[in-house]
């Protein structure tokens, strides 16, 4: 009994230190910084191929996206671009069509999706002239509140594909996002330049990456160490 009785407690024992390790090692895991890297564009797009589709404030749809790009105007978080002219690097995509869309009501959301109608100009990172990086366009969606909001944001879905003259760009990318490549655009601001189809906005690519904390480790270390533990008391 007294046998029985021992055990019991060295279980019990050492189940609360299993408890203590596991409460310190996720501690460690949500005290771990995430790792931001952000880049702001300025630039334009070029629209065409009018459409009767309802927009915001009396306008109607684009049809077609010719072509969209910008210049740099700050970044952080990007080891690859220190000491670089931020003005310098670029991006630029084009040839997309509307897709699917939903006209915004007075009190009602409205969206258009345009999609790489299948000879689409794919998306071009470049530095001073240099190609760094290229990829394919998933989708571009603009969103608004209603139909007389006119402070339209913007989303892109991308995922990089290749390196270009200098890889240190796309690498860091690709490591950022665990080698899928798979990075957004998000835009704003978007301000009418004529009635042609042409617009400035602001575009952001942001990427967040969870480094693989040091409790991981200790995590899987202190486990087999009280499971050692363990053999040795029972």
């Amino acid at each position: 009994m007294k046998k029985i009785q021992g055990r019991i407690l060295s279980f019990l024992n050492f189940q609360m230190r299993a408890l203590g390790v596991i409460v310190v090692a996720s501690s460690l895991f949500l005290a771990q910084p995430l790792a931001a890297a952000q880049i702001d564009f300025f630039g334009t797009s070029q629209n065409s191929v009018s459409t009767a589709i309802p927009w915001v404030a009396g306008s109607t749809m684009w049809g077609h996206l010719d072509v969209a790009g910008g210049a740099g105007q700050s970044t952080t978080g990007f080891t690859s671009l220190g000491g670089k002219d931020i003005s310098k690097l670029g991006f630029s995509f084009g040839d997309l069509d509307l897709t699917s869309w939903l006209s915004p009501g007075p009190a009602s959301a409205g969206y258009e999706i345009y999609t790489d109608d299948g000879t689409g100009t794919p998306l071009e990172f470049s530095y001073d002239g240099d190609l760094w990086a290229t990829g394919t366009v998933h989708f571009l969606r603009t969103d608004v509140a209603n139909s007389s909001d006119l402070n339209a944001t913007a989303l892109m879905s991308v995922t990089l594909l290749s390196a270009g003259l200098d890889d240190a760009f796309f690498n860091e990318i690709m490591s950022l996002t665990g080698g899928t490549g798979m990075i957004t655009l998000n835009a704003h601001s978007f301000t009418p330049i004529n009635a042609s189809g042409l617009f400035s906005a602001v575009t952001t690519l942001e990427l967040t990456a969870v480094p693989v904390p040091a409790a991981v480790w200790l995590f899987g270390s202190a486990l087999g160490f009280l499971g050692w533990i363990r053999r040795k008391t029972i």
